[in-house]
């Protein structure tokens, strides 16, 4: 036997220290404990996001109506049209009118106060067109043609009023959330938003709840895309903007109420 021998009795094993299998438990406790805290935080990080995009969308709302005002300014206080011109193939909406009054800029920032951060369907060629009648985020309150009061000329049919004509501007809708609900006639918690085609051209007018035509067959209902389907954004004509319960303030009050906020009244 060699001195080397001497030294090694038995054959060499790898040994796993006790440090390495610890290490690992350590490590898949990290992970659970990253989880557990990615959990906890998502509903805080959804209500942040909901709340910065309520934010943003009420901020393009107001834009819109302070561009409304100053059309009306120009133009002997009458209020903007739906849309303008004798015939649907060559109408101007409302949309393409306020962008002279809107931020100088490219497309894409003039585009900017039409589109809601929350909309689903994102409408990246909103409302700038010749005509403007890209679908867009918004719809202008529409009983002013379909109902009593018409405050908006549409087409020929309709001949536009001044500013004066509308009794409460504070608390009248002027303009809102657009969307397509799947399934309006049931509890709102159910709705998911069915996809809007940008290629389908409309004059961007919104439906209410208590309208015949809300239905979901059409793109341009009336829409509580915040505060997880229980507010909806609105501008009204004073033009200041808020978001409104679609329970509460909208559903439960329905043309013809007091507390309707669609009515002129």
């Amino acid at each position: 036997m060699t001195q080397q021998d001497s030294f090694m009795p038995f054959p060499l094993r790898r040994v796993v220290s006790s440090q390495t299998a610890f290490s690992l438990v350590e490590l898949l406790v990290a992970l659970a404990i990253i989880a557990l805290i990615t959990a906890l935080l998502f509903p805080a990080l959804q209500l942040a996001r909901d709340a910065a995009n309520t934010a943003a969308c009420l901020s393009n709302l107001k834009q819109l109506a302070s561009a409304s005002q100053m059309y009306s300014g120009d133009n002997d206080l009458r209020l903007i049209p739906m849309c303008s011109g004798s015939n649907g193939a060559t109408a101007q909406t409302w949309r393409k009118l306020l962008v002279p009054y809107l931020t100088t800029g490219t497309n894409s920032s003039l585009r900017k106060p039409f589109v809601c951060p929350a909309d689903a369907l994102g409408l990246k060629s909103a409302g700038t067109g010749t005509a403007g009648t890209t679908p867009t985020s918004y719809g202008l309150h529409e009983s002013e043609y379909y109902a009593r009061d018409y405050l908006h000329n549409y087409l020929t049919y309709v001949t536009d009023r001044r500013v004066t004509a509308v009794k409460n501007p504070s608390f009248t809708v002027f303009l809102t959330d657009l969307g397509k609900p799947d399934r309006p006639n049931e509890a709102v918690s159910a709705w998911t938003e069915k996809s809007r085609t940008p290629g389908a051209a409309n004059y961007g007018y919104a439906f209410f709840p208590s309208d015949t035509n809300f239905n979901g067959s059409d793109p341009w209902d009336a829409f509580p895309r915040h505060g997880n389907r229980r507010k909806v954004n609105a501008a009204f004509y004073d033009g200041h903007a808020e978001s409104l319960d679609w329970k509460d303030e909208i559903v439960a009050n329905p043309r013809g109420t007091p507390g309707c906020r669609f009515d002129n009244h």
